[in-house]
């Protein structure tokens, strides 16, 4: 039997999308898509709409780094990837107060892989790659304390218990912490 398929295409269309120069608007397209799933269009286009303004303005500061000090241009990089990422840690939040019955099984899912982006992807050190999740901190601690009213309200005995039960998971399946994990897992990962 033939083989239809062409490895050589798929490979190269696979590496424009995720590696090539237009790799951060497939990610916006790919949020935004299943932001659309709990949102609806209308919030998701909004939500790209406001991305892409974000991308270009930050693409447009970034061409003028070069002038700068190199202390300068550090801080200038922080703040935009600071920024960008605030602007894509909206597209869970966005998701989560939906109202859907998906909305908060989409938005952690995005959350998870808008952290595992940022942490992946960042090519100026450990504290750079930190300050550069700060929004998704944020928004981690408010999911957990959005978490922990609703277990209140809905669980009030068993609220204590199902957090610790959260906090001990975390404890034996993660002992290094995310950041450790995700250290890990880059050093694994083939140059």
């Amino acid at each position: 039997m033939q083989d239809f398929i062409n490895h050589a295409a798929i490979e190269r269309a696979a590496a424009e999308t995720f590696s090539g120069p237009r790799a951060r608007y497939a990610l916006l397209a790919f949020v935004a898509l299943i932001a659309a799933t709990a949102a609806g269009l209308a919030l998701a286009a909004i939500w790209l709409g406001l991305a892409l303004l974000v991308e270009e303005t930050r693409k447009a500061l970034l061409a003028r780094a070069p002038d700068l000090s190199p202390a300068q241009a550090n801080a200038a990089h922080l703040a935009l990837d600071m920024v960008s990422g605030a602007s894509l840690a909206a597209a869970p939040a966005i998701a989560w107060y939906s109202g859907g019955a998906l909305g908060p099984a989409v938005a952690c899912g995005l959350f998870c892989l808008l952290v595992l982006h940022t942490a992946l992807s960042a090519r100026r050190g450990r504290i750079h790659a930190l300050a550069s999740c700060a929004p998704y901190a944020l928004l981690g601690a408010a999911f957990l304390v959005i978490l922990s009213e609703l277990l209140w309200a809905n669980a009030p005995e068993l609220y204590m218990v199902i957090l610790g039960a959260l906090l001990v998971a975390f404890v034996l399946f993660l002992p290094e912490g995310l950041w450790g994990r995700i250290q890990k897992l880059r050093r694994r990962r083939p140059a």
